[in-house]
């Protein structure tokens, strides 16, 4: 893959994080950034006692779980990846960790105006503002900024799969795993979604996943509910980071199209 022109700054990636986290400052402390493409701005539990919440403001926020919850609203200024300054933004205050260990949360809203490129083979996450030299493809966004692509699990193809980075394993809408040839794992787990539910859930391997002209064998699923209703659109399953490691991904989001190479 040819380097993006001109790229403006990159932070390492943290590479045992299940997750994309990166390096960066917040008014040049260090912080750790959760770079979530299916999520947006939020602070964890012990960021939030540390700043001024906007006064009078509130926001209503679910997690994959559909359960409601109340949070102060912050603004947040002075975020620096690299070289490169974040513009303000605000944030909720996460209820929990989610099992990953950051600072701030940001997601595509935050970094609308960059190209990405997610080095996960070197561990860079780098910004740029020039359109990629390398090829790429439009994706559906959707009026969050979720980006909704095409995957094919087995034999069966789907048209509406989020891709995520803020997902350590992907999923797959329950009602639909009778229609792919799986094998179920023996191992459960725990899982918390950003609202603070606790649900404990299996995985199952399926024998390839297919995406981006790439395919990949054997992996492990996670069958997970119907998110459709929550986002206002339909969702078959999620792509993440269990599929994408070990890709170099272009993520062109001034001009709304995405490659992945490896």
């Amino acid at each position: 893959m040819v380097s993006l022109l001109l790229l403006l700054t990159c932070a390492p990636i943290d590479p045992k994080a299940d997750v994309l986290v990166v390096n960066g400052t917040l008014d040049g402390k260090p912080v750790r950034v959760f770079v979530d493409t299916g999520g947006s701005g939020a602070v964890s539990p012990a960021l939030a006692k540390t700043l001024k919440a906007i006064p009078g403001q509130k926001a209503r926020f679910a997690g994959a779980s559909g359960t409601w919850r109340e949070s102060k609203i912050y603004e947040i200024g002075g975020l620096r990846i690299g070289e490169v300054e974040i513009a303000k933004f605000t944030a909720i205050a996460s209820p929990v960790h989610q099992g990953v260990k950051y600072d701030l949360m940001i997601g595509l809203p935050e970094l609308k105006d960059f190209v990405l490129d997610i080095d996960l083979l070197k561990n860079q996450f780098c910004l740029g503002k020039d359109a990629p030299r390398v090829a790429t493809e439009p994706y559906q966004r959707k009026d969050d900024g979720v980006i909704v692509v095409p995957a094919k699990l087995g034999a069966r193809r789907f048209e509406h799969f989020i891709f995520d980075t803020g997902a350590g394993v992907s999923t797959l809408t329950e009602r639909f795993l009778g229609e792919v040839a799986h094998r179920k794992r023996p191992e459960h787990v725990i899982s918390v979604d950003g609202s603070g539910v606790r649900r404990k859930q299996f995985f199952v391997e399926v024998d390839e996943i297919c995406a981006f002209g790439r395919c990949k064998p054997k992996q492990t699923v996670m069958p997970d509910q119907d998110l459709s209703q929550l986002n206002g659109f339909p969702v078959d399953g999620i792509l993440g980071m269990s599929f994408l490691k070990n890709s170099r991904i272009t993520l062109d989001l001034p001009r709304g199209r995405i490659a992945i190479d490896g």
